[in-house]
């Protein structure tokens, strides 16, 4: 997959495009994916998605932005999972968002041979979202384009989305997000010195140093895996301000099974497997611990039907 920040024209091929954020690439984001590839490989086209660097809202309005569930590095990652020809990715400021719908789409088909394009059935683009798929398809009329429209996908019901996903992981419903993503979510970031609280009761922990513009799971008790140089190490991980000491700061914290090795200053992606318990605010260290006894004993019995040898 070859990946540009600058218009580089004609690439010698026709091309078969998708626009989008597509915030965490969940299995709605791949079924339109995956049908764009298709429909490239048909008909002998580059497969490109036109994507953004980070979400508009932050541009447009930064208080309100929603949490990102992936960084852009991450979904540069599982777009090249897919087998994508080309993406190119968008600065978007405020300059870009006065852009009308038709100066956009103009510009498109000015630098590139696009003959098909695949959006999703409520797609808006342009100044204010004022461009929708009405006007997308006579644009793409007057150009001889082929449009296609990627209904719903829907799981269980439910509509598969982005902000759904965020709902799920902010209530600490990981297993359930991860039914709609279609992998565990993650925190990547580096391991830093905490307090040191948990190596003094017996229980070391790796503090991750992790975005505030990334969606967090809610506050409590969590079965991970996490991923230092490469290799897995299951874990039970605290998220939110460690009520028993009084914190402010919300610290996520990971003890992980059977570990006993110095990984300050490592890279850390951390997979949320599913929620063990709410935070709980002890009278004091002796009952934090035999709480922590407890969850470790208990991660250790889900993880042991995880892998199957229970």
């Amino acid at each position: 997959m070859k990946i540009t920040t600058k218009k580089v024209g004609m690439l010698g091929k026709p091309v078969a495009l998708t626009i989008g954020t597509f915030d965490g690439i969940h299995l709605g984001h791949k079924y339109l994916l995956n049908k764009l590839i298709e429909i490239s490989r048909q008909n002998a086209y580059c497969s490109m998605v036109y994507t953004f660097g980070k979400h508009p809202m932050l541009s447009l309005d930064q208080n309100n932005a929603p949490p990102m569930l992936l960084p852009l590095t991450q979904k540069i990652l599982e777009f090249k999972k897919l087998g994508l020809d080309y993406l190119f990715i968008q600065k978007f400021d405020l300059k870009f968002s006065e852009i009308s719908s038709r100066s956009f789409v103009s510009d498109l088909f000015e630098n590139y041979d696009i003959r098909h394009i695949v959006v999703g059935h409520d797609f808006k683009f342009g100044h204010k979202g004022m461009g929708d798929v009405s006007l997308l398809k006579e644009l793409a009329l007057t150009e001889g384009l082929e449009v296609t429209l990627i209904p719903p996908c829907k799981i269980d019901g439910q509509v598969v989305s982005s902000s759904l996903i965020r709902v799920l992981i902010k209530q600490g419903k990981v297993k359930e997000a991860t039914h709609f993503l279609g992998y565990p979510y993650s925190l990547c970031g580096e391991i830093v010195t905490g307090f040191k609280r948990g190596t003094e009761i017996g229980f070391p922990t790796a503090n991750l140093q992790f975005s505030k513009n990334l969606a967090l799971p809610g506050d409590g008790v969590y079965l991970t895996k996490g991923v230092i140089d490469e290799k897995e190490y299951w874990g039970a991980t605290s998220v939110g301000k460690n009520p028993t000491f009084s914190q402010e700061a919300v610290h996520i914290e990971t003890y992980f099974l059977n570990f006993n090795s110095n990984i300050y200053g490592k890279r850390l992606k951390l997979y949320f497997i599913e929620k063990i318990r709410d935070q709980i605010r002890f009278d004091t260290v002796n009952d934090l611990v035999r709480q922590i006894n407890k969850d470790v004993n208990r991660i250790k019995f889900i993880v042991c039907k995880y892998r199957k040898l229970c």
